[in-house]
Formats: C-alpha cells, structure tokens, sequence
C-alpha cells in the first residue's frame, strides 16, 4: 500500500528589521551545502567557523593558496575586457585655459578630474610636489592588478601677449615638468580651452580678445620645443575645447598631424562648431578617460560605444580624433576618423538640414530630401523647400569620404556614424 503524502507545515518568517548576525558580504550560499567552493571568511567576523586557523586556503580547483601573490599579466589579462580589474597608475591632468575665461568652460576638466579622483589615492598640485617634494609611493610589483596612484592636476592659465606674460607661463610648465618627473608619471591629458576668431579661426592667445594667431602659432607657443621633447617620453592625449568658430587652416591640420606622427600627442581630439559650449563635452571626456586610462580599453573602439547614448552631443558638434597607426607595410601615419550624428531628418549623411527657407520666409520648411547621383560617381544631397508656393532647393555635394554614410534612421536618437577624414576644404566649411 503505498505511503500517503502529508504537507509539511511551517512557520512562515517575516522580516521585521530586527537584529541581524554580522558576516562577510557575499558569504552566503558559498558553503559545501550549497555545492559551491569553500570560502575563505575574515577571521575577524567569524572566529567560530575558523577555529582560529587562519592558514586555510582558497580553493579554486587548482590548490593555488589564498595567499600567492596576482600578476596582471597571469591571471587577469586573458579575461573580457569588463571583467579585468582596474590597473591603475599615476596620472597628470592639465587644462591649458586662456586667462579671464568664465568658469563654465572649465566644466569638461573640472569634472574630468572629479571622476578621476575616484580611481586614486591623492589628488596633489604642482605647488604641493615641488614645495613637499612629493613622491608617487613604492610599488612592490609593478604587475599589481589594482595599486592606487596619486593624481596630479594643474590648471595653467596663459595671457601671450606680452613678454612678461610669456615668461610666467614657460615657467609654469618648467614647473609641470618637475613634478610629472619627480611623480613618475606616465600619463598626461591635456585641455587646451580657449576662444577663436569666428572669420580667421585664429586662437586667441591673450583674455577679451586681444590677440589671436593662427593654430600653429599658438599651439607651438604653448608647446615650445622643449615640451615637446619630453611629451614624446609620455602617453599623452590633448583636447582642444575652443569656442568661437569651425575654421581650420591646411597648415593648422598639418600641425596636429605633426604633432601625432612626432610622438608629441599620442590622441588629438578636436570638436569644430561654430559656437561650441564646453559643457556639453563633459559626459563624452570624462567616459572615455574612465575606460582608456582606468580600465585600460583601446580608445578608437571605445569612442562609438561611448557616442551611442550621446545624441545630445551629435546635434552640438561633430568630432575629430587624430592618432598614430600602422599600415600593412609598419609605416605609422596619422590616422583621422571624422564622427557625425546622423537622423533621417534633422541630420540626413550628417548634414544639417536648413532650418530656415529665405525665399518663402518659411521656418523648418524643408522637408523634402533626395539623395542624387552624379556622372562622375559622386552624390550630392538635395534639400527642397514645401513652403507656400516655393521652388527653393538647396544642393550640398558630398566628398568621397563620406559616401560610405547612410541618411540615418528616424529614430529620435539617431546615430552616430563616422568616416576616415582626409583634407578636404569643402569638407571643413561645413564640418
């Protein structure tokens, strides 16, 4: 006769936020009742269970003892990229700012090294290196996955315009100099944060307006040849945050790119609009030097996975990103990649949409866009206007850079798409 199945009853628990017994975070279901490995718990929370054994070792299959020391390089570096640990090191962060700017255009650095200081066990000033004669601490092993380093920031604000002026700020980066050395730092990111003229595109290099040169003026009086020569020793990334204009010479191009294949800057980045707002680079700067520098992921990759939430920063301005590759045959050249938001309609092959019909006197009036097929294998995109009674049309060819780009989708969020950037003065009018 078989045996009759009766329910087991049982008091049900509540939780009521009483009293709670202290364990190990995460210590739970790691017993042998669970299956799970045996987990070594702090000796200093449960003496019960280790009976005062604190030899006991942590069993990963292997019998490799709790206590051998990591290697980066052995145990984490085959691991996915979002599962390795952070290997941190020391770093300088340094904003280069045109003096009597406002506040707001220090917001990108600001909250770059906000977010940095997470990652770090100190934030130091040059001030403070060269007074205390500051040291990064002693490392035992250089291949320790995760070994706090100290951060140093510096702003340096420069007035070129006259001779003392001039003096001061050679003197300033000497003194960026010592510290980054007498820290051994490795890495340095640089803002570059002025304004420029919106007819020339000069920089300004002197407060309200008093003077401006062109890009590779400025930039070769910011960078005198003897920074250049020790940034060559360095990892070195430069933003340049400039407000004003879109403009860029062919000599200013060349410039940066002489500044990549020399080794001076090892990723340029540069955000050409018309009257750009710094803030808006916040979210963008401080992603990708929290993957690039902190988790070590390679930038180029990064740069999209970081755009892709960023369509706010796509309508604002497009991006440059110049950097040092390889070709097939080990020859480095200075790689540019263009990236543009794309939206069916507002940003249709990454051009703006006119947003006002000056025949018809129409606002946001053309809603007609055709993408046209020239003879000699070019396209150009058309514009028409569906104003009152208007025939207007606005014609814009497209470089053969951009003919691997599509319209763009009618999502909301569009898309952020790019293309290898080579020097095309068409192409720089409307960047």
């Amino acid at each position: 006769m078989a045996r009759k199945k009766t329910k087991r009853s049982s008091q049900a628990r509540k939780s009521t936020g009483g009293t709670a017994p202290r364990m190990s975070l995460g210590s739970i279901g790691t017993g042998a009742q669970s299956g799970n490995k045996k987990r070594k718990l702090d000796t200093a929370l449960d003496t019960e269970s280790t009976q005062g054994n604190t030899n006991s070792t942590f069993d990963n299959g292997t019998g490799v003892e709790d206590e051998e020391r990591l290697d980066y390089e052995t145990h984490f570096a085959k691991l996915p990229v979002d599962a390795q640990p952070l290997k941190l090191e020391s770093l300088a962060m340094v904003q280069l700012l045109i003096a009597g700017a406002s506040q707001d255009l220090e917001i990108p650095y600001r909250t770059a090294v906000l977010c940095a200081s997470a990652y770090v066990s100190g934030v130091v000033s040059v001030s403070d290196v060269l007074e205390h004669r500051l040291q990064s601490p002693w490392k035992e092993d250089l291949n320790l996955p995760s070994c706090p380093q100290p951060l140093l920031a510096s702003t340096i604000n420069f007035n070129l315009a006259t001779e003392e002026g001039m003096t001061q700020y050679t003197q300033e980066m000497e003194n960026l100099h010592q510290a980054v050395d007498s820290m051994g730092i490795e890495r340095i990111v640089f803002c570059v944060v002025t304004h420029s003229d919106p007819v020339t595109g000069d920089l300004h290099f002197a407060p309200n307006g008093e003077g401006a040169e062109r890009l590779e003026v400025v930039m070769g009086s910011l960078f005198s040849p003897e920074s250049e020569d020790w940034l060559r020793e360095k990892e070195t990334y430069l933003f340049n945050l400039v407000c004003g204009s879109k403009l860029i010479t062919a000599n200013g191009y060349k410039h940066l790119q002489t500044y990549v294949t020399s080794k001076v800057f090892g990723n340029i980045f540069m955000f050409p609009t018309v009257h750009l707002q710094p803030h808006e680079l916040t979210s963008f700067i401080t992603n990708l030097l929290e993957h690039v520098l902190f988790r070590h992921q390679p930038v180029e990759p990064m740069i999209p996975i970081i755009l892709k939430e960023l369509a706010g920063l796509g309508v604002h301005t497009r991006i440059l990103h110049l950097s040092l590759q390889s070709n097939s045959q080990d020859e480095q050249h200075c790689h540019a990649v263009r990236y543009v938001w794309t939206h069916r309609g507002r940003r249709p092959w990454g051009l703006d949409t006119p947003s006002y019909c000056n025949l018809c006197n129409s606002i946001k009036s053309f809603r007609g866009i055709e993408r046209i097929n020239n003879p000699d294998d070019s396209f150009s995109i058309q514009f028409k206007c569906h104003g009152p009674s208007c025939t207007k049309s606005v014609t814009i060819p497209l470089t053969a850079a951009e003919s691997g780009l599509t319209q763009g989708p009618r999502d909301p969020y569009g898309k952020w798409q790019c293309h290898d950037f080579q020097w095309d003065q068409r192409l720089l009018e409307r960047f």
